[in-house]
C-alpha cells in the first residue's frame, strides 16, 4: 500500500499569507543585515552608515525578488494543478535559501572582487541566508498555525453557545469544562441532595 504525501495545510499557502511571509522575511532580513552585518559587510567599503542601510535595503530587495518570483511560478503554479506537499514546500524553502546563496556569493565575487574562493563565499553565503529565511519563515509559519487553531476554536464555541443541541458542564467556579451533544449523552447520574 503506498502512502500519500503529506499535504501542507491550505493556510500556509493561501495568497494573504505568502505575501505577508515575504513581506514579514524582508523585513526581518533587513533589519538582520542593519544590525547583524554578515559576511563582515560593515568594512567591504568605506561608507557611511546611512549608505550601508540604502546598499543593504537593495540587497534585500534583490533577494525577496528571488523568493517571490519562486512562490508565484512555483507555488501558485503548482497549487493550480496538485496540491502542495509538505516535501514540496520543503524543497521550495531549500531552493530559494541555495539560489540567493548563489546570488550573493556571485555578487561579492565577481562585483566586490573578493579575493576568496567562490566557494567558501557560497558557503558563508549558504549560512547567513539560512539563518535571514528561516527565522521569519519559522515565526510566520507558527503564527499562521496559532491564528488558523484559534480561529477553529472560536468557530468551535460560537457553535456550541448558540446551539440547543449541546448541555454544557461548568466546575465550581463557572469554568466551562466540557460540552456534549444531547444526542451523544446516554445517561446522567444527578448527584442527590441529603436533607437532614
Amino acid at each position: 500500500m503506498q502512502r500519500r504525501p503529506k499535504r501542507i495545510p491550505d493556510y500556509f499557502v493561501t495568497r494573504k499569507n505568502t505575501i505577508l511571509q515575504v513581506l514579514f522575511a524582508t523585513l526581518f532580513a533587513y533589519i538582520f543585515i542593519n544590525i547583524y552585518r554578515p559576511f563582515g559587510s560593515g568594512e567591504w567599503y568605506n561608507i557611511s552608515s546611512a549608505e550601508f542601510i540604502f546598499y543593504s535595503g537593495l540587497l534585500v530587495i534583490a533577494g525577496m525578488l528571488v523568493v517571490l518570483l519562486s512562490r508565484i511560478f512555483l507555488m501558485f503554479l503548482i497549487k493550480k494543478k496538485n496540491p502542495v506537499t509538505i516535501r514540496y514546500y520543503i524543497l521550495m524553502i531549500a531552493g530559494e535559501i541555495l539560489l540567493m546563496a548563489a546570488m550573493y556569493a556571485f555578487l561579492e565575487k565577481f562585483t566586490m572582487h573578493d579575493p576568496r574562493s567562490f566557494g567558501f563565499l557560497f558557503y558563508l553565503a549558504l549560512q547567513n541566508t539560512a539563518l535571514i529565511l528561516l527565522i521569519p519563515y519559522v515565526i510566520s509559519l507558527l503564527f499562521f498555525a496559532w491564528k488558523e487553531k484559534s480561529m477553529s476554536l472560536n468557530n468551535l464555541l460560537n457553535q456550541v453557545r448558540h446551539s440547543s443541541n449541546f448541555i454544557s458542564f461548568h466546575d465550581d467556579k463557572g469554568i466551562l469544562r466540557i460540552s456534549l451533544k444531547l444526542e451523544d449523552l446516554l445517561y446522567l447520574d444527578l448527584p442527590t441532595i441529603m436533607f437532614p
